[in-house]
């Protein structure tokens, strides 16, 4: 595994500079897909990992959200990066966005890292070694749906998933009350010091979930797709994330049928 307080120092430095961030029209492209927007701020954010990381850890592969060409995931080991996780918000000024980083060997994640730079929350794991925010170690409490809130992603990129993601909040909303934050990566992270009792989105990339991931993991949540399976290698997948009570009762009260 790499120094993480070195990766932490690299995040927190790129989180000034996306924090100062003053965005006009002309910043603003469109991606393929409905909604799907990108930033010059998304560009340099990544460009300055990129460039970073690669003088510190050369023998690492990076992929990131915003290469022209996504790069595959092979044997040797890689950064995936979100450089703005939650661009919409970002755009918008609504302080729920992230620079997510993973560490990724052996085609597993060891260590993730989550900062929200509007906020100055830094989420982090290290395999084996727990969940932290702000240096503070986290855990998932075990808590039921009943009454608390569960975070679902609209996936608003693919309109061939729009019906079952109604119908999903749908029979969520007889349990729990449901938040769609915009962001993905602070989502897993929400579930893994317990501001969410789940977090559910019916497909995202690496970049999304791949730091989430670890850190929901050391804090005790569990993690698979929407049938049950685990997420590996990583790569485009469905996703259900929640506290142990929670998840199972997951599979347990919602109708998959209806979402699929």
């Amino acid at each position: 595994m790499l120094d993480i307080n070195e990766l932490i120092e690299i995040v927190k430095k790129d989180g000034e500079f996306l924090k100062s961030a003053v965005l006009k029209s002309s910043d603003v492209h469109e991606k393929e897909g409905h909604v799907n927007f990108v930033t010059k701020y998304d560009m340099a954010s990544q460009k300055y990992l990129q460039e970073e990381f690669a003088k510190r850890w050369p023998d690492y592969n990076f992929i990131g959200e915003e290469e022209p060409i996504a790069k595959q995931l092979t044997d040797k080991p890689a950064f995936i990066v979100d450089p703005i996780d939650g661009t919409s918000n970002f755009m918008y000024g609504v302080p729920n966005s992230a620079i997510s980083v993973a560490v990724v060997e052996d085609k597993e994640t060891v260590q993730g890292i989550v900062y929200n730079f509007f906020t100055d929350e830094l989420f982090t794991a290290e395999k084996g070694k727990g969940a932290y925010l702000n240096g503070e170690r986290i855990y998932a409490p075990e808590r039921p749906l009943e009454g608390t809130l569960c975070a679902v992603g609209t996936a608003p990129y693919y309109d061939e998933l729009r019906g079952g993601t109604l119908n999903l909040i749908e029979q969520i909303l007889e349990y729990c009350d449901i938040r769609r934050m915009g962001a993905a990566a602070l989502d897993f992270c929400y579930v893994a010091c317990g501001r969410f009792s789940a977090f559910i989105e019916l497909t995202m990339q690496a970049w999304d979930y791949a730091a989430g991931y670890l850190i929901c993991e050391e804090a005790g949540a569990i993690v698979s797709d929407i049938n049950g399976n685990g997420i590996k290698p990583l790569g485009e997948s469905s996703i259900v994330v929640g506290n142990p009570v929670a998840y199972k009762e997951f599979f347990e009260k919602i109708d998959l049928s209806l979402v699929k």
